[in-house]
């Protein structure tokens, strides 16, 4: 089983280019995206114009890569919700499948789990952001966020929202409990807190605790994380071991 990975190419169609070329070249059995696949939009006109982008672009992307491989879908932080019934759309006519909060079995060993939930930033969009491990309510630096669940951009208080979500490790292990095969493969935006994969240019982590906390206890054999451009550069590793993970 051959894999390609990629993550953060928020809509760049140069990347997209290189993508395409890369796979062509390398002709994986499949695709994974980890997050940050749109173009980031804000506003009221933010959910259109990444809808746009999906039926457009990122659809004639999928169109070329058909042939070729599958392709899988894991939302990031820059994602909105509300592109959802898009891809859903897309996974209809079998170009994407869409992975996230869910397990897929990739072939008769391995299970392939989607988590594209996240600690609570500074980024003022909530649809993947969740208390995390040490994370406390109120969020009192941020009051107000937005979700775009219902295809409608919506202003709500970061407090109330938060306390009515499971917490990130809660999901995580719910996620973790459907997987049923021999191996498997977790895809996430957000890398493990307070590593070589987390090492931004501010030297402060932004990746979850909960999931390395998780990969510490449970056996997951490869994780595949973006999230943090900058973190291969600073940290002059592409991957680390947590535990038995490969990540």
């Amino acid at each position: 089983m051959k894999i390609c990975f990629a993550s953060d190419l928020h809509g760049d169609l140069d990347l997209y280019s290189k993508l395409l070329n890369l796979v062509s070249h390398e002709r994986p059995d499949h695709l994974l995206f980890g997050g940050d696949q749109c173009p980031t939009k804000l506003g009221l006109n933010g959910i259109n114009e990444q809808q746009k982008w999906i039926t457009t672009e990122f659809r004639r992307f999928l169109e070329c890569v058909h042939p070729i491989c599958q392709v899988y879908w894991n939302s990031g932080n820059h994602d909105l919700a509300g592109v959802i019934p898009n891809i859903l759309e897309l996974e209809k006519l079998k170009l994407i499948n869409y992975c996230d909060s869910m397990c897929i079995d990739l072939n008769e060993d391995w299970t392939l789990i989607g988590f594209p939930y996240g600690p609570v930033g500074g980024w003022p969009y909530r649809d993947w952001a969740r208390l995390d491990i040490g994370q406390s309510i109120p969020v009192r630096k941020y009051p107000m966020s937005y979700i775009s669940r219902n295809g409608i951009l919506k202003k709500v208080n970061t407090d109330d929202f938060l306390n009515t979500q499971e917490d990130l490790s809660s999901i995580l292990s719910h996620i973790f409990s459907m997987a049923s095969k021999k191996h498997s493969i977790i895809v996430t935006h957000y890398p493990p807190f307070h590593g070589d994969l987390d090492h931004t240019a501010s030297n402060k982590s932004i990746g979850s605790r909960s999931l390395r906390k998780f990969l510490l206890s449970n056996k997951v054999d490869l994780v595949w994380t973006g999230h943090v451009h900058e973190a291969p550069y600073l940290s002059g590793k592409w991957f680390e071991l947590i535990g038995n993970s490969l990540c």
